[in-house]
C-alpha cells in the first residue's frame, strides 16, 4: 500500500479499542464526541472495533473470555495478568494476539486509508505498528493508556511512539520503563461530555419525577458498567433493609445479575427499588443520586466525581484499578468497603451523620477535578495534524497531574 497525503482538509483518524469491558471505548467516545463537535472541520474520527469482522474464536478468546474470568474466575485473571507483567510472556501474548487481530486490521487500514491512528487498547499496539511499518506508512500513532494510575506494563513495551497518560504518577514511571519524556502527554482523564455540568435543584426533581422516584427520599444508585457490577445480588441484598431509601439499580448487559434483581425487588416488602438492564441515561441517574455503589474503573468513578457525588468502591480489578482505589481513599474523596456485612451500615452513617457526608463532598468539590477531553481532542487534532500545540497545556486535576503537557 503507498504513502497516503490527505487530499482534503478534513483528516481521517481512527480510533481502535476492544470490548474488554468499558474502560477502553469509553474514553475513545468520548474523545471523539468533542472533536465531532468542535472540530469537525478539520478531522474525522471513526471507532473501530479491532476484532470486528475478524476471527469469531478470536472475539471468543479475548472478549468473552475477559468477561468471564471477571465474572467466575477473578483469581485466574490476576494469575494472568501478574504473568504478563514479565517481558517473555507479554510477548509472547502479543505475538499470538497479532496472529488474529492483524489480517483484519490490516484489511481496515487499507479500506479507510487514515491520516493517523489512536489505540486504546494495549494488544492492539504491537499489530498496528507492525503493520504501520510493514505496509510503509508514514502516519503517526498514537496509543492512550487509559488505566490511570496502575497501567500493565504491556502498555509500554512498544516505547518508540507517542502516549496519551492521565496522571504524574503514571509518567514518571513509564519514563522509569524507558520511555522518553519527550514522547508523553499527560491530560485530565477523558469522559462524556456531560458529565462536566451538574444538575440545578429543579433538574433533579424533574428527572426523579421522570423516573417515578418519590421527593424526599435519598437515592442509592448501584451501577458497574456495561456488564454490571461484582456481587451485584448480594449487595442489593444487603441494602434492601434500608427502608427510608430510594434504590436504583443498574445491571448493565448482565441478563443473570437483572433477573436476579428483579426477583429480589418482586420478592422483598422494599417499596421504592428500581431495576434496569443496559441504560443510555447513567448522567441522570448519577445526578439525582446521593450515595453511588460501584467498581473502581476509570471512567466510572471519574464521572461520579465530577458530578460531586460520593462514591463507594465494593471491587476493583486487580492490579490495574488499584491505583484508582488508592486515589480515592487518599483523598478522602470516597470509601472502598469490600465487606458487603459493612455496607448497609456505611450507608446508613452517610445518611445519618451530616458533617460526614459534607465533608466528603468538599473534599470532591476542592480536588479541582475535570473532564480532560476537550483538552486531548485540541491535542490529539492538533498534534496529529503536525501542527504543535500553541504553549504547554497545564492540568491541576489530580488525575491529569500538574505536568506539562509535552510538545511533539
Amino acid at each position: 500500500m503507498n504513502n497516503r497525503v490527505s487530499s482534503s482538509l478534513t483528516r481521517k483518524y481512527l480510533f481502535l479499542y476492544l470490548k474488554t469491558g468499558s474502560g477502553h471505548l469509553a474514553p475513545a467516545k468520548a474523545i471523539s464526541q468533542v472533536i465531532e463537535c468542535e472540530y469537525s472541520s478539520q478531522a474525522n474520527v471513526t471507532l473501530v472495533d479491532g476484532l470486528d469482522g475478524g476471527s469469531e474464536f478470536a472475539r471468543f478468546l479475548i472478549e468473552d473470555g475477559y468477561r468471564f474470568l471477571q465474572s467466575n474466575a477473578r483469581w485466574y485473571y490476576a494469575v494472568l495478568y501478574f504473568i504478563n507483567k514479565f517481558s517473555l510472556p507479554a510477548r509472547w501474548t502479543l505475538r499470538v494476539a497479532c496472529l488474529f487481530l492483524k489480517p483484519r486490521l490490516r484489511k481496515r487500514i487499507e479500506e479507510e486509508k487514515p491520516d493517523g491512528i489512536v489505540v486504546f487498547h494495549f494488544l492492539l499496539i504491537k499489530p498496528i505498528h507492525e503493520i504501520v511499518q510493514e505496509s510503509g506508512l508514514d502516519i503517526p500513532v498514537v496509543t492512550v493508556v487509559t488505566d490511570p494510575f496502575t497501567a500493565h506494563p504491556m502498555w509500554f513495551l512498544t516505547k518508540e511512539q507517542e502516549f496519551v497518560l492521565f496522571s504524574d504518577e503514571l509518567r514518571k514511571s513509564s519514563v522509569r520503563r524507558g520511555v522518553p519524556g519527550s514522547q508523553i502527554q499527560v491530560f485530565p482523564f477523558p469522559v462524556s461530555q456531560q458529565f462536566s455540568r451538574k444538575m440545578n435543584a429543579e433538574e433533579i426533581a424533574a428527572t426523579k419525577k421522570q423516573y417515578a422516584l418519590p421527593e424526599g427520599r435519598k437515592v442509592i444508585l448501584i451501577f458497574g458498567g456495561g456488564d454490571g457490577i461484582p456481587r451485584g445480588a448480594r449487595i442489593l441484598r444487603s441494602l434492601a433493609s434500608l427502608k427510608d431509601f430510594s434504590i436504583v439499580v443498574v445491571c448493565g448487559k448482565n441478563q443473570k445479575f437483572y433477573e436476579q434483581a428483579l426477583f429480589i425487588r418482586n420478592s422483598t416488602t422494599h417499596q421504592h427499588m428500581t431495576v434496569f438492564g443496559f441504560v443510555d441515561f447513567i448522567y441522570e441517574l448519577v445526578s439525582i443520586s446521593d450515595v453511588v455503589i460501584s467498581k473502581c474503573g476509570a471512567s466510572t468513578f471519574k464521572e461520579i466525581l465530577l458530578l460531586g457525588k460520593i462514591p463507594i468502591v465494593t471491587d476493583y480489578i486487580w492490579e490495574q484499578e488499584k491505583g484508582n482505589v488508592e486515589f480515592l481513599r487518599e483523598h478522602r474523596l470516597g470509601f472502598f468497603e469490600p465487606d458487603l456485612a459493612k455496607l448497609s451500615p456505611l450507608v446508613k452513617r452517610m445518611s445519618d451523620d451530616r458533617a460526614l457526608y459534607d465533608s466528603m463532598t468538599v473534599n470532591i468539590a476542592n480536588a479541582g477535578l475535570r473532564n480532560g477531553a476537550p483538552d486531548v481532542a485540541r491535542w490529539l487534532v492538533e498534534a496529529m495534524s503536525e501542527v504543535v500545540p500553541k504553549g504547554p497545556l497545564r492540568s491541576k486535576d489530580p488525575l491529569g497531574g500538574n505536568a506539562e503537557v509535552f510538545n511533539l
